[in-house]
């Protein structure tokens, strides 16, 4: 008796600690939605405010002969292409999930030639009851991306740290298992005109997945509970060969 009741408690307390943590994170989630454009509309307005620096002025009225007609994008200090020259607003789709039937959408936003964040939505809701076959999943991935040497707007390779989590029921008719699962790591990208608007980007992320599920039988559209565990997981967690399309300059 006295073992039941040890049993039991163990069992609410893992429960209540799951909770906090699913609260924790979907906290996270609104607060990373919300700040992405609050940042996106404060830089777009820091740039439209900035001063024009001398040297550019001096750059910009220098004719040394009228036999040159082709306009000569401004150069900050240091001697690069000025962030006011860079297309800002870039949406992608993950082709690898869109044939894997779960619809991919990602916006991202370049602050400056050597920044950008994004936040990336996947979503498969598929279900068949008349074979008690399921398959949703439902994640939300922000990533911050710091771009190295670069190579023009549609061009360069880049490193990401991301943070997400997400939602899943899974049956394949006879074992089911439903829950939900957060993740963060480290990422690799390299982005490739194929266009004028449009390229491809290729990424890998490696990192760690927890997710806890709780594990149903599926019998006559009903789901009878059998037990709850927990996953966790070092290793590739994200894999993207997106078309993307720029928008802006």
């Amino acid at each position: 008796m006295q073992r039941s009741r040890t049993e039991e408690r163990k069992n609410l307390n893992r429960k209540q600690n799951i909770q906090m943590t699913k609260q924790t994170f979907r906290r996270i989630c609104l607060l990373c939605i919300a700040i992405f454009p609050i940042l996106a509309y404060a830089s777009e307005n820091s740039r439209d405010a900035a001063p024009q620096r001398p040297m550019d002025a001096a750059f910009l009225s220098f004719r040394p002969t009228d036999y040159y007609t082709t306009a000569v994008p401004a150069l900050s200090e240091a001697g690069t292409a000025d962030s006011s020259s860079f297309a800002h607003w870039r949406i992608k789709t993950n082709l690898l999930y869109d044939a894997a039937l779960m619809p991919s959408v990602e916006v991202e936003y370049r602050f400056n030639p050597q920044w950008s964040a994004a936040i990336e939505g996947n979503m498969a809701w598929w279900h068949k009851n008349s074979t008690n076959k399921c398959y949703q999943l439902a994640t939300i991935i922000p990533e911050a991306r710091y771009w190295f040497k670069s190579q023009g707007n549609r061009r360069g390779h880049y490193a990401g740290i991301m943070f997400g989590g997400g939602w899943y029921d899974l049956s394949d008719g006879k074992h089911g298992y439903r829950g939900e699962g957060i993740m963060t790591g480290v990422t690799y990208g390299y982005l490739f005109p194929v266009g004028k608007r449009f390229a491809f980007e290729a990424a890998i992320g490696v990192g760690y997945l927890h997710a806890w599920h709780d594990e149903y039988l599926p019998v006559d559209r009903h789901h009878v509970y059998q037990q709850s565990s927990t996953l966790g997981y070092f290793g590739p967690i994200k894999l993207r060969f997106a078309w993307t399309f720029t928008m802006g300059n």
